[in-house]
């Protein structure tokens, strides 16, 4: 942390002194991953300056680490010679983070500019979609053909070790580079060195396709335990692998894009996002969120004579909605997850909803009789404590079905399921937890503290 702080400090001097030769030589003896973090926590002019002094293979290094924003901002009308000296140096994924953000004709500006081999693999993986499989994957699978032995594989993968990304298992190819299955390192280094690479490989091997979405790659690569996963064509050859790294990120990724999705959030959006980029993104769905607001007080006008009578109504009825809402949420949580991840379909729906339906009204009684006893206790009026508790119990099973419900209803309307679905959740209950608080209080109105 200290030597962080100096080095902020140090940086920002040379830069208000314009030191520029002196801040090049304190730059360059710097790792990527601390310049990274320095360029994110200082001021935009000292963040332009310091990038601008920065060798370009360096700056490369350096700028495939930073925030998805803050990385935009300093490549934004950065020219092709520059950003070309860059990539020379970095790893085919990296080069693609480097230029999939930038303007198409940059890009391919870029690409002529670069080693011919390598424009072409970088060209490929910025061909596939973004978020998927493909555009994640890393060449450089280690691969062993059908009719070689471990010993002749193992010296194959000495000869293309500069060439090679991640090694943790072996994929076995045919003669048209088909994946047919791989070889775990254990059996590579025990078994004796003459076995053939038929013999020793396993064929129940895990993979996804380069269309595939990455979250779908990396989930199945979690369930079947793997490190890595190999990635393949529709016509079955072997075009890459996700590497461990790059796993770990996708899963990250996703799960902060589902959380900033379920309440409205653009995933583009960051603490390094700008005024108003961040009030664009945010001003729609509140104004939906307001709407949605509306409706629940609409609700509530039906009832202002129950509650001009039993003042205390307006006070508990607060309690009955957001209960609600926190029950929702967390069924739509694990539903959204159970979508993305291919945990929840067609097959399992029903065994799903059931479940979740259970839950809510397991957790509505018990929180419910909670609930009661407290009101009772309070007010000493057993219909009101009745009232309150069954409302609970009512805008728990509503809870549960919204929650089930609202992202199935996006994903057949083939919309993103997690994009809001937060909002529209918590409308249903607090129109539900209101209409039946209030309803229930409406229909014991004699019965209720005056």
């Amino acid at each position: 942390m200290e030597d962080t702080r100096l080095l902020t400090e140090t940086v920002a001097d040379l830069v208000r002194n314009g030191e520029t030769e002196l801040l090049r030589r304190v730059l360059e003896s710097q790792r990527p991953e601390d310049l990274a973090d320095l360029l994110e926590h200082v001021d935009p002019d000292v963040r332009d300056a310091a990038f601008e002094a920065m060798a370009p293979q360096q700056a490369g290094h350096t700028v495939v680490l930073l925030d998805d924003t803050v990385r935009e901002e300093l490549l934004e009308d950065l020219p092709a010679a520059r950003l070309a000296d860059m990539a020379f140096d970095l790893e085919t994924d990296d080069a693609v983070t480097l230029l999939e953000d930038t303007a198409p004709d940059l890009a391919a500006d870029v690409l002529r500019r670069l080693d011919p081999e390598d424009a072409i693999e970088v060209r490929e993986l910025l061909g596939y979609e973004d978020e998927s499989a493909g555009r994640a994957m890393a060449f450089g699978a280690p691969v062993a053909r059908q009719e070689m032995t471990l010993r002749t594989t193992i010296e194959a993968l000495r000869v293309a070790a500069d060439e090679l990304d991640e090694v943790q298992a072996i994929f076995v190819v045919d003669g048209a580079g088909r994946l047919l299955g791989y070889i775990p390192l254990d059996v590579l280094l025990l078994r004796p060195e003459d076995t053939p690479v038929l013999e020793a490989m396993r064929t129940d091997v895990t993979f996804a396709y380069v269309d595939e979405d990455q979250e779908a790659a990396a989930s199945r690569a979690r369930r079947a335990g793997l490190s890595v996963i190999p990635i393949i064509d529709a016509r079955g050859i072997l075009r890459g692998q996700i590497t461990a790294d790059r796993l770990r990120e996708i899963e990250e990724e996703e799960a902060s894009e589902d959380m900033y999705r379920m309440v409205g959030l653009s995933e583009d959006e960051s603490v390094y996002s700008s005024f108003g980029f961040s009030l664009k993104k945010r001003l729609p769905w509140l104004v939906v969120n307001l709407m949605t607001a509306f409706l629940a007080a609409w609700v509530i006008s039906f009832f202002e004579k129950t509650i001009e009578r039993v003042a205390i109504l307006a006070a508990l009825q607060s309690i009955v909605a957001g209960q609600g809402g926190n029950a929702g949420i967390q069924t739509l949580t694990i539903v959204v997850r159970g979508l993305a991840l291919g945990h929840l379909d067609w097959r399992n729906a029903r065994r799903t909803f059931y479940k979740e339906l259970g839950l809510g009204v397991a957790n509505g009684a018990a929180v419910g009789a909670a609930v009661a006893l407290a009101v009772l206790l309070w007010n000493r009026n057993l219909w009101l404590a009745g009232v309150i508790g069954a409302a609970m119990l009512l805008n728990m099973v509503a809870a549960a079905v919204a929650g089930f419900s609202v992202p199935l209803a996006l994903r057949a309307l083939k919309l993103d399921p997690a994009q809001a679905s937060g909002v529209f959740v918590t409308t249903v209950t607090d129109i539900c937890g209101f209409f039946f608080f209030l309803g229930l209080a409406t229909l014991v109105l004699n019965q209720l503290p005056q």
